[in-house]
């Protein structure tokens, strides 16, 4: 299946089923290189680079420094750390409502925030609108577990397209592919117009290069899924066993847990289903899949390229 997918969308990093290592020898390894993005969407590059423009030097190794020595991460760890706070800024400008899942990088979002001038400074540079940090607060819990389920399934679909996936952006996120994405996503994108589409799943207040990354994203999804349709001959798309999608391989070899749980794969897509029984067993210390989720509300400049995060991040 990944080796289908690699003539495909590029070669495997294979590691010999060497998954999991303990404590932060997991982070020992250099972190990639464009933030781990996919060639297969050529507008991200440029929003990298306009992302690392942003950030301004001087800024960020303040915050570095501070966080290195009051919480004492080693280096490697931290670059991990703020690998996963960049794709998650990309993702913020891209999607609506993007959880952040961990403690740990969303301590480095916090530090840079109290840096009120330098923080508005790299969002407005970057995306033109403040990114703002929010609890996401809950009332029926049933409710908010279901819809917690959706989210991440959906941050999967997105991360998963976007990025590379190593097993240090695992232990800083949990396993991926643990939960169904909910069906309505598949019909909306396969029957309403592209700006409702936009209007429903993806940030409405980023434009231009953001814009045209937006719609790859959408014609991606549109057509991995209608090929499996195809290729199971299902015409009611509300019969497929629709699960978090792998359009890009993993770089690692999956734990026996998720190896298990794998379903279905096509020259276009592999459909990943992963049990909840089990998943978290290799994913890192005190990780929740709790979260925040970012927001585009309009805050005094009238629109945000808005993210969220409350309590219940889970730490890695």
């Amino acid at each position: 299946m990944k080796r289908k997918l690699a003539s495909l969308f590029g070669r495997l990093n294979e590691n010999n089923g060497k998954n999991i290592v303990i404590l932060d020898s997991q982070f020992s390894r250099d972190i990639p290189q464009q933030l781990g993005t996919h060639e297969s969407l050529p507008h991200l590059k440029t929003i990298v680079e306009k992302l690392e423009r942003a950030l301004d030097d001087t800024y960020m190794m303040h915050v570095r420094q501070k966080l290195i020595l009051k919480y004492n991460y080693n280096e490697q760890k931290y670059n991990w750390m703020l690998l996963e706070l960049k794709r998650f800024f990309l993702l913020s400008t891209i999607m609506k409502d993007v959880p952040m899942y961990s403690q740990d990088v969303d301590t480095i979002w916090h530090e840079m925030i109290l840096h009120t001038r330098e923080y508005e400074k790299f969002c407005s540079n970057f995306c033109g609108h403040f990114i703002h940090h929010q609890p996401n607060l809950a009332t029926d819990q049933t409710r908010v577990e279901t819809a917690i389920e959706h989210k991440r399934a959906q941050f999967d679909l997105a991360y998963s397209l976007l990025f590379t996936i190593h097993n240090e952006n695992k232990q800083l996120l949990q396993h991926f592919f643990r939960y169904n994405v909910d069906e309505g996503l598949f019909y909306d994108i396969g029957t309403f117009s592209e700006d409702y589409i936009i209007e429903k799943y993806f940030n409405p207040y980023t434009t231009d290069i953001f814009h045209s990354l937006k719609t790859e994203i959408i014609n991606h999804i549109h057509k991995a899924h209608t090929a499996y349709k195809k290729k199971h001959k299902l015409n009611n798309s509300a019969l497929l066993p629709v699960t978090s999608m792998l359009f890009i391989p993993i770089t690692e070899n999956p734990p026996q847990e998720e190896q298990k749980a794998a379903s279905c794969s096509s020259a276009a897509i592999a459909c990943s289903t992963y049990s909840k029984q089990g998943s978290d067993s290799g994913s890192s210390k005190g990780s929740s899949d709790n979260s925040s989720s970012s927001s585009s509300d309009g805050g005094s400049s009238g629109s945000s390229c808005g993210s969220s995060c409350g309590g219940g991040c889970g730490s890695s």
